[in-house]
Protein backbone atom coordinates (compact mmCIF):
# COMPACT_ATOMS: atom_id res chain seq x y z
CA UNK A 1 0.00 0.00 0.00
CA UNK A 2 2.83 2.40 0.82
CA UNK A 3 4.34 1.86 -2.63
CA UNK A 4 0.96 2.55 -4.28
CA UNK A 5 0.49 5.71 -2.19
CA UNK A 6 3.96 6.94 -3.15
CA UNK A 7 3.19 6.30 -6.83
CA UNK A 8 -0.03 8.36 -6.60
CA UNK A 9 1.82 11.10 -4.72
CA UNK A 10 4.53 11.17 -7.40
CA UNK A 11 1.96 11.37 -10.21
CA UNK A 12 0.36 14.45 -8.70
CA UNK A 13 3.70 16.18 -8.11
CA UNK A 14 5.07 15.45 -11.57
CA UNK A 15 2.03 16.76 -13.50
CA UNK A 16 2.21 20.43 -12.42
CA UNK A 17 5.98 20.51 -12.95
CA UNK A 18 5.59 19.18 -16.51
CA UNK A 19 2.58 21.38 -17.28
CA UNK A 20 4.13 24.67 -16.13
CA UNK A 21 6.57 25.20 -19.07
CA UNK A 22 3.78 24.68 -21.61
CA UNK A 23 1.53 27.07 -19.69
CA UNK A 24 4.23 29.73 -20.13
CA UNK A 25 5.37 28.88 -23.65
CA UNK A 26 2.14 27.93 -25.43
CA UNK A 27 -1.54 28.86 -25.57
CA UNK A 28 -3.68 27.35 -22.82
CA UNK A 29 -5.84 25.64 -25.44
CA UNK A 30 -2.81 23.84 -26.87
CA UNK A 31 -2.39 21.93 -23.61
CA UNK A 32 -5.99 20.72 -23.77
CA UNK A 33 -5.39 19.54 -27.33
CA UNK A 34 -2.22 17.67 -26.37
CA UNK A 35 -3.94 15.84 -23.50
CA UNK A 36 -6.99 15.02 -25.65
CA UNK A 37 -4.89 13.53 -28.46
CA UNK A 38 -2.72 11.41 -26.20
CA UNK A 39 -5.64 10.18 -24.09
CA UNK A 40 -7.59 9.10 -27.18
CA UNK A 41 -4.63 7.19 -28.63
CA UNK A 42 -3.92 5.59 -25.26
CA UNK A 43 -7.51 4.51 -24.67
CA UNK A 44 -7.78 2.96 -28.15
CA UNK A 45 -4.43 1.19 -27.74
CA UNK A 46 -5.74 -0.48 -24.58
CA UNK A 47 -8.82 -1.96 -26.29
CA UNK A 48 -7.25 -5.40 -26.99
CA UNK A 49 -6.23 -5.72 -23.33
CA UNK A 50 -9.55 -4.52 -21.93
CA UNK A 51 -12.02 -6.48 -24.08
CA UNK A 52 -13.33 -8.42 -21.04
CA UNK A 53 -14.26 -5.12 -19.38
CA UNK A 54 -15.96 -3.89 -22.57
CA UNK A 55 -17.95 -7.12 -22.96
CA UNK A 56 -18.98 -7.06 -19.31
CA UNK A 57 -20.26 -3.49 -19.61
CA UNK A 58 -22.17 -3.88 -22.90
CA UNK A 59 -25.49 -5.12 -21.41
CA UNK A 60 -25.53 -2.17 -19.00
CA UNK A 61 -24.66 0.34 -21.75
CA UNK A 62 -27.41 -1.07 -23.99
CA UNK A 63 -29.88 -0.60 -21.13
CA UNK A 64 -28.52 2.78 -20.07
CA UNK A 65 -26.88 4.46 -23.10
CA UNK A 66 -26.94 7.80 -21.28
CA UNK A 67 -23.92 6.55 -19.30
CA UNK A 68 -21.87 7.02 -22.49
CA UNK A 69 -22.92 10.67 -22.61
CA UNK A 70 -22.02 11.10 -18.94
CA UNK A 71 -18.56 9.66 -19.61
CA UNK A 72 -18.08 11.92 -22.62
CA UNK A 73 -19.23 14.93 -20.61
CA UNK A 74 -16.47 14.16 -18.11
CA UNK A 75 -13.97 14.35 -20.96
CA UNK A 76 -15.29 17.73 -22.08
CA UNK A 77 -15.09 19.08 -18.52
CA UNK A 78 -11.50 17.81 -18.21
CA UNK A 79 -10.65 19.56 -21.49
CA UNK A 80 -12.11 22.80 -20.14
CA UNK A 81 -10.43 22.46 -16.72
CA UNK A 82 -7.03 21.86 -18.33
CA UNK A 83 -7.49 24.93 -20.52
CA UNK A 84 -8.44 27.14 -17.56
CA UNK A 85 -5.79 25.52 -15.33
CA UNK A 86 -3.08 26.36 -17.84
CA UNK A 87 -4.33 29.94 -18.11
CA UNK A 88 -4.14 30.17 -14.30
CA UNK A 89 -0.77 28.39 -14.21
CA UNK A 90 0.79 31.15 -16.31
CA UNK A 91 0.52 33.29 -13.18
CA UNK A 92 0.19 30.83 -10.30
CA UNK A 93 0.79 27.09 -10.43
CA UNK A 94 0.08 26.85 -6.70
CA UNK A 95 -3.41 28.32 -7.16
CA UNK A 96 -4.12 25.82 -9.93
CA UNK A 97 -3.42 22.90 -7.59
CA UNK A 98 -4.84 24.42 -4.38
CA UNK A 99 -8.33 24.40 -5.88
CA UNK A 100 -8.38 20.66 -5.15
CA UNK A 101 -9.03 21.27 -1.45
CA UNK A 102 -12.12 23.53 -1.62
CA UNK A 103 -13.34 21.39 -4.54
CA UNK A 104 -13.22 18.38 -2.20
CA UNK A 105 -15.41 20.28 0.26
CA UNK A 106 -17.90 21.18 -2.48
CA UNK A 107 -18.03 17.58 -3.71
CA UNK A 108 -18.81 16.40 -0.17
CA UNK A 109 -21.69 18.91 0.03
CA UNK A 110 -23.08 17.71 -3.32
CA UNK A 111 -22.86 14.08 -2.21
CA UNK A 112 -24.84 14.96 0.91
CA UNK A 113 -27.46 16.97 -0.95
CA UNK A 114 -28.04 14.76 -3.98
CA UNK A 115 -26.51 11.32 -3.42
CA UNK A 116 -27.71 10.68 0.12
CA UNK A 117 -24.28 10.60 1.75
CA UNK A 118 -24.22 11.31 5.50
CA UNK A 119 -21.35 13.21 7.13
CA UNK A 120 -20.46 13.05 10.80
CA UNK A 121 -19.43 16.02 12.93
CA UNK A 122 -15.72 15.85 12.05
CA UNK A 123 -16.40 15.51 8.34
CA UNK A 124 -18.67 18.58 8.42
CA UNK A 125 -15.92 20.38 10.33
CA UNK A 126 -13.52 19.42 7.54
CA UNK A 127 -15.89 20.60 4.79
CA UNK A 128 -16.50 23.98 6.40
CA UNK A 129 -12.86 24.63 7.28
CA UNK A 130 -11.76 23.75 3.75
CA UNK A 131 -14.31 26.20 2.35
CA UNK A 132 -13.06 28.88 4.76
CA UNK A 133 -9.46 28.11 3.85
CA UNK A 134 -10.27 28.55 0.17
CA UNK A 135 -11.60 32.03 0.97
CA UNK A 136 -8.53 32.78 3.08
CA UNK A 137 -6.24 31.72 0.23
CA UNK A 138 -8.08 34.12 -2.08
CA UNK A 139 -7.63 36.93 0.44
CA UNK A 140 -4.15 36.18 1.86
CA UNK A 141 -2.47 33.53 -0.29
CA UNK A 142 -0.70 33.95 -3.63
CA UNK A 143 -4.09 34.34 -5.31
CA UNK A 144 -4.60 37.62 -3.40
CA UNK A 145 -1.79 39.23 -5.40
CA UNK A 146 -3.43 38.43 -8.75
CA UNK A 147 -6.03 40.53 -10.63
CA UNK A 148 -9.73 40.09 -9.86
CA UNK A 149 -10.50 37.90 -12.87
CA UNK A 150 -8.11 35.24 -11.55
CA UNK A 151 -10.14 35.07 -8.33
CA UNK A 152 -13.30 34.55 -10.41
CA UNK A 153 -11.46 31.88 -12.40
CA UNK A 154 -10.43 30.18 -9.13
CA UNK A 155 -14.09 29.87 -8.07
CA UNK A 156 -15.06 28.60 -11.54
CA UNK A 157 -12.31 25.96 -11.43
CA UNK A 158 -13.51 24.77 -8.03
CA UNK A 159 -17.04 24.30 -9.38
CA UNK A 160 -15.90 22.55 -12.56
CA UNK A 161 -13.46 20.27 -10.72
CA UNK A 162 -16.22 18.45 -8.84
CA UNK A 163 -18.07 17.36 -11.99
CA UNK A 164 -15.64 14.61 -13.12
CA UNK A 165 -15.94 13.02 -9.68
CA UNK A 166 -19.73 12.90 -9.99
CA UNK A 167 -19.38 11.35 -13.46
CA UNK A 168 -17.03 8.71 -12.03
CA UNK A 169 -19.60 7.74 -9.41
CA UNK A 170 -22.30 7.31 -12.05
CA UNK A 171 -20.28 5.54 -14.76
CA UNK A 172 -17.69 3.49 -12.87
CA UNK A 173 -20.30 2.57 -10.27
CA UNK A 174 -22.43 0.87 -12.95
CA UNK A 175 -19.76 -0.27 -15.45
CA UNK A 176 -15.99 -0.15 -14.87
CA UNK A 177 -12.96 2.16 -15.01
CA UNK A 178 -12.09 1.44 -18.65
CA UNK A 179 -15.55 2.42 -19.93
CA UNK A 180 -15.14 5.75 -18.15
CA UNK A 181 -11.60 6.06 -19.50
CA UNK A 182 -12.48 5.53 -23.16
CA UNK A 183 -15.75 7.51 -23.17
CA UNK A 184 -14.09 10.46 -21.47
CA UNK A 185 -11.27 10.27 -24.04
CA UNK A 186 -13.79 10.72 -26.85
CA UNK A 187 -15.34 13.59 -24.92
CA UNK A 188 -11.90 15.17 -24.66
CA UNK A 189 -11.28 15.05 -28.40
CA UNK A 190 -14.64 16.55 -29.47
CA UNK A 191 -13.74 20.22 -28.73
CA UNK A 192 -10.45 19.68 -30.56
CA UNK A 193 -12.17 18.44 -33.71
CA UNK A 194 -14.64 21.34 -33.64
CA UNK A 195 -11.89 23.99 -33.59
CA UNK A 196 -9.75 24.61 -36.69
CA UNK A 197 -6.67 25.81 -34.79
CA UNK A 198 -6.84 22.78 -32.50
CA UNK A 199 -7.20 20.39 -35.46
CA UNK A 200 -4.10 21.94 -37.03
CA UNK A 201 -2.23 21.40 -33.76
CA UNK A 202 -2.85 17.62 -33.63
CA UNK A 203 0.31 16.76 -35.60
CA UNK A 204 2.39 19.03 -33.35
CA UNK A 205 0.98 17.25 -30.28
CA UNK A 206 2.82 14.10 -31.37
CA UNK A 207 5.94 15.64 -32.91
CA UNK A 208 7.23 18.46 -30.71
CA UNK A 209 9.34 17.39 -27.73
CA UNK A 210 7.57 19.47 -25.08
CA UNK A 211 4.15 18.31 -26.32
CA UNK A 212 5.20 14.66 -26.32
CA UNK A 213 6.50 14.97 -22.76
CA UNK A 214 3.29 16.58 -21.54
CA UNK A 215 0.93 14.23 -23.38
CA UNK A 216 2.73 11.05 -22.43
CA UNK A 217 3.08 12.20 -18.81
CA UNK A 218 -0.65 12.85 -18.49
CA UNK A 219 -1.58 9.57 -20.18
CA UNK A 220 0.81 7.44 -18.13
CA UNK A 221 -0.11 9.06 -14.81
CA UNK A 222 -3.84 8.76 -15.59
CA UNK A 223 -3.52 5.03 -16.30
CA UNK A 224 -1.41 4.55 -13.15
CA UNK A 225 -3.93 6.44 -11.00
CA UNK A 226 -6.95 4.51 -12.32
CA UNK A 227 -5.14 1.17 -12.15
CA UNK A 228 -3.99 1.67 -8.56
CA UNK A 229 -7.34 2.98 -7.32
CA UNK A 230 -9.16 0.02 -8.82
CA UNK A 231 -6.73 -2.79 -7.97
CA UNK A 232 -4.16 -1.93 -5.31
CA UNK A 233 -5.43 0.72 -2.90
CA UNK A 234 -8.67 1.97 -1.41
CA UNK A 235 -10.13 5.21 -2.76
CA UNK A 236 -9.77 6.77 0.70
CA UNK A 237 -6.03 6.13 0.94
CA UNK A 238 -5.60 7.06 -2.72
CA UNK A 239 -7.26 10.43 -2.16
CA UNK A 240 -5.06 10.96 0.89
CA UNK A 241 -1.89 10.24 -1.11
CA UNK A 242 -2.89 12.58 -3.95
CA UNK A 243 -3.88 15.40 -1.57
CA UNK A 244 -0.48 15.04 0.14
CA UNK A 245 1.08 16.20 -3.12
CA UNK A 246 -0.60 19.63 -3.01
CA UNK A 247 1.51 21.14 -0.18
CA UNK A 248 4.65 19.83 -1.89
CA UNK A 249 3.60 21.35 -5.22
CA UNK A 250 2.82 24.70 -3.58
CA UNK A 251 6.24 24.75 -1.93
CA UNK A 252 7.96 23.86 -5.22
CA UNK A 253 5.99 26.63 -6.97
CA UNK A 254 7.41 29.13 -4.52
CA UNK A 255 10.97 27.87 -4.74
CA UNK A 256 11.10 27.28 -8.51
CA UNK A 257 8.86 30.06 -9.82
CA UNK A 258 8.79 32.60 -6.97
CA UNK A 259 5.03 32.32 -6.38
CA UNK A 260 4.71 34.14 -3.06
CA UNK A 261 6.69 33.42 0.11
CA UNK A 262 7.54 29.76 0.59
CA UNK A 263 6.51 29.95 4.26
CA UNK A 264 3.01 31.13 3.29
CA UNK A 265 2.67 28.54 0.53
CA UNK A 266 3.72 25.75 2.88
CA UNK A 267 1.40 26.99 5.64
CA UNK A 268 -1.67 27.03 3.39
CA UNK A 269 -0.80 23.63 1.99
CA UNK A 270 -0.35 22.01 5.40
CA UNK A 271 -3.48 23.63 6.85
CA UNK A 272 -5.50 22.37 3.89
CA UNK A 273 -4.09 18.88 4.35
CA UNK A 274 -4.98 18.88 8.06
CA UNK A 275 -8.50 20.06 7.24
CA UNK A 276 -8.84 17.22 4.72
CA UNK A 277 -7.97 14.44 7.16
CA UNK A 278 -11.39 14.25 8.91
CA UNK A 279 -13.15 13.68 5.54
CA UNK A 280 -10.81 10.80 4.77
CA UNK A 281 -10.21 9.20 8.18
CA UNK A 282 -13.54 9.49 10.02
Amino acid sequence: MLLAMFALFACMVVRPIVFRPLAIGRRAGDSSTIVACWMLVGSIALIPLQMPLIEAAMPILEEKPWLILVGMSKGFIIWLVILLDQYMRKQSSSTAVFKGFPALALLAMINVGFLGEILNFWQWFSVLTLAALGLAFALRGHLSSLPKHYKILFVLLICLSVLPGIADVLVIGQTNWYIQFITSSFGLILPVLLNKRSRNFIKIAFSKRDCVIMGSTFLITEVVILFLLVTHISVTMGVLAMRLAIPSTMLLSSLLWQEGRWQSQLLFGLLAYLCTLPIILF
